[in-house]
């Protein structure tokens, strides 16, 4: 298995390595086609290397003993030189020591990522986050970038104390960002660290025909000084200050310029602590909340309070701008609703409570 992880993985300087080890076993088999060619030779020959000369040379009629014991001479088994061995013995010797990192042994290697980290495979978290990112709904007219709530990542793998603990190696990776939403109190969306960056960067676009230079430049210090230093999903106002302070002279309007880009979010019971925001994202914190209740209720009015999952995603919501697989992901990891198998597919059934 180790074999293979390495064999599939593209990195370009042990790809380089593989093909200098092809040109090894290359040019190991011409050598020893060589060697065959030149044994052939040997016993076809009048000379054997074993000191049978005169049984193969001496004199004697064609069809008497001279002959019969030049055709034994042919059968018997070639000497080679010092130094020599039977091309049937003879192990390709790799260009590379054994032992190394290089070599492909499986007990010479702990896995492919000591050679190269990046082969690692992604956690089922962070499949889970991309995949759902990729399935994120087109919403016109808005600019917030795909996001993924803890709820739904709850309903994509099963083990919940899994996903939390690789969520939490994520985000110390600066893989992904965890946002503190008001729509709920368990409330917290993931975004994948390229997307915040480019809300990041849409948020001072926004307002960079409207502000002097000077005042931009604490988006730039925002990204690089902040982001880059604090995982967390909020920050007391003196550590913003002293990180934002290590690029250069913070004043307290470009704080503020900040919090009205929607970047940062003062908390209601301690101000002088701040979430960490997605701008643009009020509305959809709107359709949020509305497009749960219109899938509970609607669930709430049919008889058993259930419906096939597959005719149930075919429905529109009225209320709200995601779509209902949005909403079923949503709820299922929130308990509101759950998943039963049938033979026609999962059934999408409301909690008693």
């Amino acid at each position: 298995m180790r074999k293979r992880a390495l064999l599939a993985g593209p990195s370009f300087s042990v790809g380089l390595a593989l093909t200098k080890f092809a040109e090894s076993l290359i040019k190991e088999e011409k050598k020893n086609e060589r060697k065959r060619k030149r044994h052939r030779t040997a016993a076809d020959g009048p000379v054997v290397r074993d000191g049978d000369e005169r049984d193969v040379l001496g004199g004697g009629d064609s069809g008497g003993e001279g002959s019969t014991n030049r055709v034994q001479a042919r059968k018997k088994p070639v000497a080679l030189d010092e130094g020599d061995s039977d091309d049937r013995l003879t192990e390709t010797t790799p260009w590379f020591e054994p032992g190394s990192s290089l070599d492909l042994e499986e007990d010479s290697v702990s896995g492919a990522a000591e050679i190269c980290p990046e082969w690692s495979l992604p956690t089922d978290t962070l499949v889970a986050i991309k995949m759902m990112c990729a399935q994120f709904p087109k919403i016109t007219q808005n600019s917030v970038r795909p996001f993924v709530l803890r709820s739904q990542l709850y309903s994509s793998v099963s083990d919940r104390t899994t996903a939390d603990r690789e969520l939490e190696e994520l985000k110390q990776q600066q893989v992904v960002r965890i946002f503190k939403l008001h729509s709920g109190k368990d409330d917290f969306a993931i975004m994948l660290i390229e997307d915040y960056i480019k809300q990041i960067e849409g948020a001072k676009q926004r307002i960079e025909s409207k502000r002097p230079e000077e005042d931009l430049a604490v988006f730039d210090w925002f990204q690089s000084r902040v982001i880059n230093a604090h995982t967390g999903a909020s920050i007391r106002h003196s550590h913003l200050v002293m990180l934002l302070s290590q690029a250069g002279d913070v004043l307290d309007k470009q704080i503020t310029l900040l919090i009205n880009s929607g970047l940062l979010v003062r908390q209601s019971s301690d101000e002088t602590t701040y979430w960490f925001g997605i701008p643009s994202i009020g509305l959809l914190l709107k359709s949020l909340t509305q497009g749960r209740k219109e899938l509970t209720s609607f669930l709430a009015r049919r008889r058993y309070k259930e419906m096939i999952q597959a005719v149930l995603e075919k429905k529109r919501l009225r209320t709200s701008q995601f779509d209902m697989r949005f909403h079923i992901r949503d709820l299922l990891g929130s308990g509101h609703i759950y998943s039963i198998s049938t033979p026609v597919g999962p059934l999408i059934r409301l909690s008693h409570d």
